[in-house]
């Protein structure tokens, strides 16, 4: 069986438009559930959804910041962390000054809570 270039690339197109037309419904559920959050109401005293976090490796001493974000949000060059990660598990739920321990490629990681903001 022989198949066009016009053909074949007539489905490319269509399989291509499907896929934006899958992502278009799946940004508007998105858009849908979304909630607008008033700062003033966010309680930092323990860390959720949202919140930047400053962490001090303990074994190293060094301080970074990160924001705690939905999976389809992260973004390891810009310190956004999943909070289906590793990381992002352990810190849900801890305070400033908890210690958390991490699982890492290069082996476990404490890290302490120096600050929590939103």
């Amino acid at each position: 069986m022989v198949i066009s270039v016009k053909t074949a690339n007539t489905k490319r197109q269509k399989n291509e438009q499907g896929r934006i037309n899958g992502r278009i419904i799946e940004i508007d559920n998105i858009l849908n559930r979304a909630e607008i959050i008033d700062p003033n109401d966010v309680n930092t005293d323990f860390i959720s959804l949202g919140h930047r976090i400053i962490l001090k490796n303990v074994t190293n001493k060094e301080e970074q910041q990160i924001k705690l974000v939905n999976s389809q949000e992260a973004d390891i060059f810009e310190n956004k962390v999943s909070v289906d990660s590793p990381l992002g598990k352990s810190l849900m739920g801890c305070k400033v000054d908890d210690v958390v321990r991490v699982k890492a490629p290069a082996g476990v990681q404490k890290y302490k809570i120096m600050g929590i903001e939103f």
